[in-house]
């Protein structure tokens, strides 16, 4: 008796990552999972700072994947890129694959988002706001033509596992409490405000507690990326977290422009005063998700210590975290679960376990829903699979190569532009001199 296999799909992911070096370890992951965990299908991976070969546009793709880091586009600091996709990749726009987009941080220029996806006819958008009551003035046009379906920020890699099996006992780490995080432009709202302010409330109000070896930076140079990262969890006790996402809604992006020009000519500015001048009430929304770092740290069995939330209704304060006011006025509390490591080392179990048991927050889980929509709704074309196959090899020797090269070129400038930072006319110089050098690789201006 013959079994009915499943087609060959093939698959179109567009991103926009372009130095892959300084990528957050999470975003590689959201940008190639498809491949990772459905590789039987055939897929074409294109970063959009790079031309598409028009032999490649006629494809009869089954579904085109619009990525996390591809509708970033939106942002009003990708404006020009974004312009310049737009024209270069209209045939997107009219192909008759099943389309999906992957958005996050949708409250920013949620109506350029909500036009993009319509207009684009895209029919299915995971979103981590899937559930929030205020959706529907996200996408107020999408949510009547289109599915919304749940999705996450981050998700359990295969990879979580094998860091779970290395890392050393809680009682056998250097650091007592870690945080990193970057001091957030106001237009966020309290949420991002939150975010960063906890690092230096938390800090001020332990030290009459005792001796705390704090690692805790807001500091762009304390960065850590990848490994590192893992590393530092690995080295903690304990680590500080705050709500992600943003408490205000920016339909176009205005109030994110006027802000940055305003902090950018009143360095001294206060988050108080900016509400007042540019978004007065506005700051009212609840938009946030569980977050990589959750994952993450339940996997490097570091305990959390977190401003109280909802974290998607799967972690729930003193059960899987311990929860610290945002004023730090119960700091007495935290410290006294701090020390009670009977307490600690069964919470961070419970929160592994928790987080662990999520099958919703897997990869795998992610990749099949994703391939079932797409067996579900593509539209059925006979094409030749060793053609197909045959231009995706051509691909890969002719365009390859290229984005290999726009890659070293781009992170060598990366480097040149920071050791360059205090020096701007020596900097739009070389600036000049790289875009000339990569005028002959570029699709979108850099």
């Amino acid at each position: 008796m013959m079994l009915n296999s499943k087609p060959t799909l093939t698959i179109l992911v567009l991103y926009f990552l372009r130095d892959v070096k300084e990528a957050r370890d999470v975003l590689l992951k959201l940008v190639f999972f498809l491949r990772k965990y459905q590789s039987n299908h055939n897929y074409i991976y294109h970063d959009v700072a790079l031309p598409f070969p028009n032999y490649l546009k006629d494809i009869p793709y089954d579904a085109i994947i619009l990525d996390v880091t591809l509708m970033a586009l939106r942002f009003p600091y990708n404006k020009i890129y974004f312009n310049n996709f737009k024209k270069e990749f209209e045939f997107v726009k009219t192909s008759d694959a099943l389309k999906i987009a992957f958005p996050q941080d949708e409250y920013d220029c949620c109506k350029i988002l909500d036009d993009w996806v319509t207009t684009w006819g895209v029919e299915i958008v995971f979103s981590a706001l899937a559930d929030n009551p205020d959706i529907k003035a996200i996408y107020p046009s999408f949510i009547n033509k289109g599915i919304i379906e749940q999705g996450y920020t981050g998700y359990i890699d295969d990879s979580h596992f094998e860091i779970a099996k290395t890392v050393s006992d809680f009682i056998y780490r250097e650091i007592d409490v870690g945080y990193r995080a970057r001091k957030l432009p106001p237009y966020f709202g309290k949420i991002g405000e939150t975010k960063w302010r906890i690092a230096k409330i938390f800090s001020d109000s332990i030290k009459k507690y005792g001796p705390f070896r704090l690692d805790i930076s807001c500091d762009h140079g304390d960065v850590l990326l990848g490994h590192a990262w893992y590393n530092f969890l690995a080295n903690c006790k304990f680590v500080l977290g705050s709500l992600s996402g943003s408490s205000l809604l920016d339909p176009e992006g205005k109030i994110q422009t006027k802000v940055r020009e305003y902090c950018m000519k009143n360095p001294k500015y206060s988050y108080e005063e900016v509400e007042r001048l540019f978004f007065p009430g506005e700051d009212r929304y609840f938009f946030t998700a569980i977050s990589p770092r959750n994952i993450e740290a339940a996997f490097t069995r570091t305990a959390q210590i977190l401003v109280k939330g909802p974290y998607s209704g799967i972690l729930e304060p003193w059960e899987h975290y311990i929860p610290f006011e945002p004023d730090g006025s119960n700091i007495e509390e935290v410290v006294s679960a701090m020390k009670d490591y009977s307490y600690v080392k069964s919470m961070i179990n419970r929160c592994f376990e928790r987080i662990k048991g999520e099958k919703r927050l897997y990869y795998s889980t992610l990749a099949d829903k994703v391939i079932e929509y797409i067996l579900q709704f593509r539209k059925y074309h006979e094409y030749d699979q060793c053609k197909i196959r045959e231009l995706i090899n051509r691909y890969n020797k002719e365009i390859m190569p290229k984005y290999r090269t726009f890659q070293k070129r781009l992170h060598f400038f990366n480097q040149i532009r920071k050791a360059l930072a205090n020096f701007p006319m020596l900097y739009n110089f070389v600036y000049r001199l790289y875009k000339k050098a990569n005028k002959d690789i570029l699709s979108l201006s850099i």
